[in-house]
């Protein structure tokens, strides 16, 4: 196992390690000790999650190119450098060792592509600031609370009703995948007061495109009489782009956004 590269899930754990960290600089930016104790607490735990998957036997070659990343990570994160040196490191540490490990790899969008990796939107945030040069994957990109923290999509589109299974799509706005990747998605009702009793439930079925433009499908149900605000999530479908809705039941001036919604919440 001499060409060992960073399992899914060991990836996934390094990136949103550093999401977190990042949006726990966001909410500490002016107070000088929650910014150190923040740079010391991310640069911690990478260091652990790298030197946990590189220590075992079958991982050496992992531990040649990336333990030395960590070592680096950590002295300088607590020292005090600046938040997007260290972690600048540890990403291109990583492009490196997976490129090194399979030249099948040509960058490191290659290799998260091919395991089904996607990121916290400030994981592009801070591969954008470290370097100009790359864009980030745009396969990568995923959405990560109900606003779609970090990404610039978050309602995706308007749709009113006009009576029993009819209405009208409006305010469409695709994600721009030359950026971000597809999305799961919620509908959330918006109608002030609560959606009316038009007939039971809406079932509302979504058409639409994913990132690679192939055509998609979902459903998924309004409760009838739901509050305002009320959240309804569209299973598994990811979108990138919605081109039709149709629906049952409904009562006229019924109206519900489309929004992006949760994959996971990143954590340290």
């Amino acid at each position: 196992m001499a060409n060992e590269i960073l399992k899914l899930a060991d990836a996934q754990a390094i990136f949103d390690s550093a999401a977190k960290a990042y949006q726990h600089m966001l909410a500490a930016v002016g107070t000088s000790a929650a910014e150190a104790s923040t740079l010391a607490k991310s640069a911690d735990n990478f260091h652990t999650d790298i030197l946990t998957h590189v220590n075992a036997d079958s991982n050496l070659w992992l531990a040649t190119d990336v333990g030395g990343g960590a070592d680096a990570f950590i002295a300088a994160a607590v020292m005090g450098a600046s938040f997007m040196a260290p972690w600048k490191d540890a990403i291109m540490t990583l492009e490196r060792h997976v490129v090194k490990r399979n030249t099948a790899y040509t960058d490191i969008n290659d290799w998260m592509v091919d395991i089904v990796l996607r990121v916290h939107p400030y994981c592009r945030t801070i591969y954008n600031k470290i370097n100009a040069t790359n864009t980030w994957p745009l396969t990568l990109e995923t959405t990560t609370t109900t606003n779609d923290e970090g990404n610039e999509v978050v309602k995706m589109a308007t749709f009113t009703v006009s009576g029993a299974a009819a209405g009208t799509l409006s305010a469409t706005t695709d994600i721009d995948t030359t950026v971000y990747g597809d999305t799961l998605i919620k509908l959330q009702c918006t109608k002030v007061g609560g959606l009316g009793t038009g007939g039971g439930d809406l079932v509302v079925t979504i058409n639409g495109a994913d990132e690679d433009g192939s055509a998609v499908t979902g459903t998924g149900t309004i409760t009838n009489t739901s509050a305002e605000n009320a959240e309804f999530e569209v299973a598994t479908t990811r979108y990138a782009s919605i081109s039709s809705i149709t629906l049952t039941n409904g009562s006229a001036a019924d109206t519900f956004d489309v929004i992006a919604r949760d994959d996971r919440a990143p954590t340290l």
